[in-house]
């Protein structure tokens, strides 16, 4: 019985362990979010320069996803002013720059 009792709180106690782990992943997930999602909308070509300059193979992602958070629940029309503040107006499109197109698509 007691061996049996220790096998269950070892149990217990690996169960905990990888909710901790996936918690703490979750958490910081929410946080790189938060962070890109502070970058939106674009107000100017500088921001959009400075996007460009951010996204790289190893940010790529965490891009996708924000973007793809904005855009979703009400669509690209509606959406990419949140992206791009005055997207219509900008000197140069957004399709001109390789790492952001990527992202938005």
């Amino acid at each position: 019985m007691v061996k049996h009792q220790q096998g269950q709180i070892k149990l217990r106690a690996d169960q905990i362990a990888n909710q901790t782990v996936l918690i703490r992943q979750l958490v910081s997930e929410k946080k790189d979010s938060e962070e890109v999602l502070q970058k939106f909308p674009l107000e100017n070509e500088e921001d959009l320069l400075s996007l460009e300059e951010a996204i790289g193979p190893e940010t790529r992602q965490k891009y996708v996803t924000a973007m793809k958070s904005i855009l979703a629940p009400i669509g690209i029309k509606k959406g990419l002013p949140r992206i791009l503040f005055d997207w219509r107006k900008a000197k140069k499109g957004i399709f001109v720059f390789a790492q952001i197109l990527p992202c938005a698509s």
